[in-house]
């Protein structure tokens, strides 16, 4: 009886003996997630800070072309293009320069009428200044330049008779650049949001060089 219980008794450290012991281990840290490139740079030209203007109903951006009568859409054009001339430099500006010129000297009575009507129209001054301020914007100059010369070159085949019909098409070739633009610079701007908003939320977030 005394030799049955002890070698009961030792069944179980036996058993203890041979059974593995577990050890938690806790899991590898997860990798740090990566924003390639997350702080982009700006558009060429632009500056922070940028308020852009709201979209129109049909999800265009607007500008100094918008809604306006055919004299004014006339003058309008030859203001645009007067301030291709002035600002357009490099291989740009002398093709520019003699077109604007060319189309003074050939217009003159045509554009002379144009803006004796235009002037007459409600808010002529203040559209001006809107107008030179819009399309002295830095950032989409290479653009409007080289649409500047395109609509130049296109007027040669317009005769006076269709000038005031031929303005609100080539007014909107000469926006097109300023349209890039400002989709650009909306792309970057929420760019920089999520990329902000990811950092502030996951301290984890490593930044590409």
């Amino acid at each position: 009886m005394r030799l049955f219980a002890a070698v009961c008794l030792a069944l179980p450290l036996a058993a203890c003996a041979h059974r593995e012991s577990k050890v938690a281990v806790a899991p590898p840290p997860a990798s740090a997630p990566v924003m390639d490139n997350a702080f982009a740079p700006l558009p060429a030209y632009a500056t922070p800070g940028l308020k852009l203007p709201t979209r129109r109903a049909d999800g265009g951006w607007p500008t100094p072309s918008d809604g306006l009568s055919p004299v004014a859409a006339g003058w309008h054009l030859r203001a645009a293009l007067n301030v291709a001339a002035l600002t357009c430099t490099g291989e740009q500006a002398a093709p520019i320069v003699a077109g604007y010129n060319g189309l003074l000297k050939s217009r003159k009575a045509l554009l002379a009428r144009v803006h004796k009507a235009a002037s007459k129209e409600p808010g002529f001054d203040a559209g001006m200044t809107q107008l030179y301020n819009f399309y002295s914007q830095l950032p989409a100059r290479a653009g409007f330049c080289d649409a500047a010369n395109q609509v130049l070159g296109q007027l040669g085949s317009v005769p006076d008779a269709g000038y005031e019909a031929a303005a609100p098409a080539m007014l909107a070739t000469l926006d097109r650049p300023f349209a890039t633009y400002f989709d650009r610079y909306q792309a970057w701007s929420t760019r920089q949001v999520i990329a902000f908003q990811r950092v502030v939320l996951d301290p984890r977030v490593v930044l590409a060089e």
